[in-house]
């Protein structure tokens, strides 16, 4: 089944999984398994360039922001948008 995830669940999923509760856990990786979309708001991709462009611009000196910031760089999401359905 498809599922809505918010921006801080995809962040967790891509960074910190283990802080994630079971239960977003086990429906973003089930749908995942299923190879169905999970899908996320335009405003979470502004919301997560925005973190990335503020860990970039400041020195944390915190190895858990910079492994951060790695995860979430070497991450690879596809996005395409919905189809139009009112069309």
């Amino acid at each position: 089944m498809a599922i809505v995830a918010d921006t801080h669940a995809i962040i967790l999923y891509l960074v910190e999984p283990e802080r994630l509760s079971q239960v977003a856990l086990d429906a973003l990786e089930g749908a995942i398994a299923a190879g169905e979309p999970v899908y996320i708001s335009a405003i979470s991709l502004i919301e997560i360039c925005y973190l990335i462009q503020i860990i970039c611009c400041h020195t944390f000196g915190s190895s858990t922001n910079e492994t951060a910031l790695n995860g979430m760089l070497c991450t690879c999401i596809p996005v395409r948008p919905l189809q139009n359905h009112w069309e």
